[in-house]
């Protein structure tokens, strides 16, 4: 099956969601999901799910291609794999940021970050439709395995209908993945060839911050009408009117290029743009420089490795509906490994180590991360009780018991880190 997409700063469709609207800056629903939830939560998560996947792909599935399968499986396989119901909860608010990024994103001009967000509002209500008829599957799954032969023809429709179903539905969400990672690498792609052209680096990126060439580009009468969107009834002068559209215009254009530089680079790395200046010293300006450099180089390693999980998944999603038994089976099972779960676990890993040192914690976080961590008990005592019931052996056992104890490990650091958050706030 699939995995948690991961919500972080690198590809986040939900942390730092509309950051400033022009036509409504006081708007509640902007300001409560834009820092409803951070990285510090979700990419536990996300890592929380990664190694749930890879230890049941490994165990479970490469076992069983190899012709070794471990006897009744299936009882850790569905309990630990509760997890993947959480996509129902993250994809759902990943889903209504994304929303209001694209909103914003049209109100400031932002068309690069018009598309991104577009496919990533669509990957998260596929991710939350997928963690729904998760929510069905398991637990139908988990009575088929214990009821037999015993089970109804209904309990049968009812896993067959909800598995195929969320294979499906997650076969498009990998795609959409795919999709929006491929425009973050597209932005990186000419940012670093427009870099590339310029011999003064620093003032080739100061110059990222703000479009002056396009601002000049208007005339007054656009100048005057922008206004008059934000003043409907005013009663000022064409020249007062012209000063306030300007000034809108360019608070606009100062947005969409801060924006677009930060999903190359960074919020850290745009801060320490702005703070230095052609007439810089030397070792500012190449310490400046090397930090850009850096983050986009990590941004573009991250990226690449969620397009090829994305794109990955989605053709072995496909396969998996054809492929039956035999070489295919385990070819189709290294490639959910090697291509799909690695590189998604290494990039969801690295970015929710960047988030716990850099993220703001939300208002819902540490909600967020006792609802996993009750999930985690639910999963762990489930698998626990069948294994111990049937009398499966030791080995399910000890899975069952490393991946509950990682999980709630998990949880325990990211709750930590953002007490300490909160307390160097307030301090």
């Amino acid at each position: 099956m699939s995995n948690a997409i991961t919500l972080n700063s690198y590809d986040n469709p939900f942390v730092g969601a509309c950051p400033y609207k022009i036509e409504d800056k006081n708007n509640f629903i902007s300001g409560f999901f834009s820092n409803c939830v951070s990285g510090k939560s979700t990419g536990a998560i996300s890592v929380n799910g990664d190694t749930g996947w890879a230890l049941r792909a490994v165990c479970v599935d490469l076992t069983s291609a190899l012709g070794y399968p471990l006897e009744k499986s299936s009882f850790f396989y569905h309990s630990m794999g509760i997890v993947t119901a959480l996509n129902f909860l993250t994809g759902a608010l990943g889903a209504f940021s994304s929303a209001l990024k694209v909103f914003h994103a049209q109100a400031i001009g932002d068309r690069s970050g018009f598309i991104e967000s577009g496919f990533s509002f669509c990957a998260s209500v596929a991710q939350s439709v997928g963690g729904a008829t998760m929510l069905a599957f398991r637990p139908c799954a988990l009575a088929f395995e214990v009821l037999g032969v015993r089970a109804s023809a209904v309990l049968q429709r009812a896993t067959f209908i909800s598995g195929q179903t969320s294979a499906g539905v997650f076969t498009v969400f990998y795609l959409l993945m795919g999709f929006a990672s491929l425009c973050r690498l597209y932005q990186l792609r000419e940012f670093k060839y427009a870099y590339s052209q310029e011999k003064d680096k620093i003032r080739f990126l100061k110059g990222r911050l703000c479009d002056k060439k396009t601002l000049e580009s208007y005339t007054k009468q656009e100048l005057i009408e922008e206004a008059k969107k934000t003043l409907p009834h005013s009663i000022k002068s064409d020249d007062q009117l012209k000063k306030i559209g300007y000034k809108l215009k360019k608070k606009k254009i100062e947005l969409k290029c801060e924006e677009q530089l930060q999903r190359i680079v960074g919020k850290k790395a745009v801060m320490r743009i702005k703070k230095c200046y052609v007439f810089s010293e030397k070792k500012v300006r190449d310490k400046t420089i090397a930090r850009v450099e850096n983050a986009w180089k990590r941004c573009a390693a991250v990226q690449s490795l969620f397009a090829l999980s994305g794109f990955m998944g989605c053709v072995a999603s496909v396969a998996g509906f054809i492929v039956t038994g035999g070489a295919g089976v385990l070819a189709l099972a290294l490639i959910w490994i090697s291509l799909v779960i690695v590189p998604m676990t290494i990039a969801d890993s690295y970015s929710y180590y960047i988030d716990l040192q850099n993220a703001a914690p939300g208002k819902y976080d540490k909600h967020l991360l006792l609802l996993s961590s009750l999930t985690a008990l639910l999963g762990t005592g489930a698998a626990l009780i069948l294994t111990t019931f049937f009398s499966l052996g030791i080995i399910p056992i000890i899975l069952t018991l490393f991946l509950g104890v990682f999980w709630l490990t998990m949880n325990a650091v990211s709750y930590r880190n953002i007490l300490n958050s909160e307390k160097a706030s307030n301090s």
